[in-house]
């Protein structure tokens, strides 16, 4: 199975044009592949899109910009799917930059945000599926934070009890790094003083 790869700005028209979603088959029959250097050419004939890890790279104007865009490469044959996973928040706005990786503040949707996306913005409201959801564990540990801040602060045992489950997510993904318990409980008891531990 041969796939071609197109280098480019998905944002550049070069490599893929804003075009309305289509609702019906057109029978235009699909391009071929081998050649493709642009994805100008697949416009309605995509039966699945894979995009993980990708749109909360983006502004929120060009988050909505990009499913629009992607919207113009589903196919209309049902069954059809743009699917993937992204960081997100329960409620949709921006995650600081000093709880996200990338170094930067970051714009999340929701799970609700992300369904009025692609329902009613990207694609015709009404006329397709949409899923979107925090994980169990997210969910869970989201549910046990807020009652946990709301009814008994953090403290100095909340500290170890940090270090400790970061210790053991080390273990369990055999990490080679060293314990960070011993030389980040000084650290966060003195952080802890000032900030709520969540706020860190």
């Amino acid at each position: 199975f041969r796939v071609q790869f197109i280098h480019g700005d998905i944002f550049d028209p070069d490599i893929l044009k804003l075009v309305p979603p289509v609702y019906s088959c057109l029978g235009v029959p699909s391009p071929p592949l081998e050649g493709l250097r642009s994805l100008n050419s697949l416009a309605c004939h995509v039966n699945a899109v894979h995009a993980s890890a990708f749109f909360h790279l983006f502004s929120e104007e060009q988050q909505e910009l990009l499913a629009r865009l992607l919207a113009g490469l589903l196919s209309p044959i049902p069954g059809s799917i743009i699917f993937g996973s992204h960081i997100g928040l329960p409620q949709k706005g921006i995650k600081p930059k000093n709880e996200t990786l990338a170094g930067r503040d970051v714009f999340c949707h929701s799970p609700e945000s992300w369904v009025a996306l692609w329902d009613g913005i990207a694609f015709r409201s009404g006329s397709v599926q949409v899923k979107a959801e925090l994980s169990s564990d997210q969910k869970a540990s989201l549910r046990e934070y807020k009652t946990q801040i709301q009814n008994d602060p953090p403290d100095a045992s909340d500290v170890m009890r940090l270090t400790a489950e970061i210790d053991r997510d080390a273990m369990r993904r055999k990490s080679a790094r060293r314990c960070v318990g011993p030389r980040m409980t000084n650290f966060l008891h003195s952080v802890q003083q000032f900030a709520a531990i969540g706020d860190v």
